[in-house]
């Protein structure tokens, strides 16, 4: 089951008219649910198993229950990009907006940012591009 929660109004009037392209079964799978969306998902998901930032009572953070964040193999793969990037970047990808412009900023990066494409002139910040592509996400705030 998939639940998106605090959706603005344009997303779910354009969910309104496409989910019905997908199959019934699918549709039932998705929920969308507006700003007022507390009762509807308490009624889908146990309290104690929802975290109190959406109206449950869990406390325990996401990555402490069983996932792929607990697979070894992953762990591995993941360490392995993290190395990769640093001996590429010389920075790790965990860097925020302004640790990477300090970064950038730094005698002898040649200003290099995180994302690879921005280089600074006489010692001066460079510009961080978008990147080429971009995930979407729909959270709550």
């Amino acid at each position: 089951m998939c639940v998106i929660i605090n959706a603005p109004t344009t997303f779910r009037v354009i969910w309104g008219m496409v989910k019905y392209l997908l199959d019934a079964r699918t549709q039932g799978k998705i929920e969308v649910l507006g700003t007022s969306y507390q009762e509807e998902l308490l009624r889908l998901v146990a309290p104690e198993h929802l975290p109190q930032l959406y109206g449950g009572t869990c406390t325990a953070p996401l990555t402490a229950g069983p996932g792929p964040w607990q697979d070894p193999a992953i762990l591995a793969q993941l360490e392995q990009q993290r190395q990769q990037r640093i001996e590429e970047t010389g920075r790790p990808a965990g860097m925020t907006v302004p640790e990477q412009l300090q970064a950038a900023a730094a005698p002898g990066s040649h200003g290099h940012t995180a994302a690879g494409h921005a280089t600074a002139e006489d010692g001066e910040a460079a510009a961080l591009r978008a990147p080429e592509s971009a995930a979407l996400a729909v959270a709550s705030t």
